[in-house]
């Protein structure tokens, strides 16, 4: 993930896939992240925080916040990409920027 520096130039912020993404060193650890993130981001649709596109890292930053822990930002993007291929409401959608990378946005349920 990076962002553009007023230079023009890219910031490096953090990398989100490593040689190694496959293996789990800790799954007991992840599972408990993972829930620990499924249950701030279900917060933050509640409170509207995706009414407008968020940014990976906005999310990322926001949520560590929340969980006041280190988290890994693979974890964050398996809960978000559940959000986004659940079949029910609350559910979100993943929207390429001019950017490359991905902002989120919640999708509404529609009315009868």
């Amino acid at each position: 993930m990076e962002q553009l520096l007023k230079s023009g130039n890219a910031d490096p912020l953090f990398i989100v896939w490593d040689k190694n993404h496959d293996t789990d060193y800790y799954p007991d650890s992840t599972k408990e992240e993972q829930e620990s993130l499924r249950i701030a981001v279900q917060a933050l649709i509640e409170l509207n925080y995706f009414h407008e596109q968020r940014s990976s890292i906005d999310i990322f930053r926001t949520c560590q916040s929340l969980v006041w822990e280190y988290m890994n930002p693979m974890n964050l993007y398996h809960v978000l990409t559940a959000f986004t291929r659940q079949k029910r409401y609350p559910k979100l959608k993943r929207v390429k920027s001019k950017y490359s990378v991905f902002n989120y946005v919640a999708v509404e349920k529609p009315t009868k």
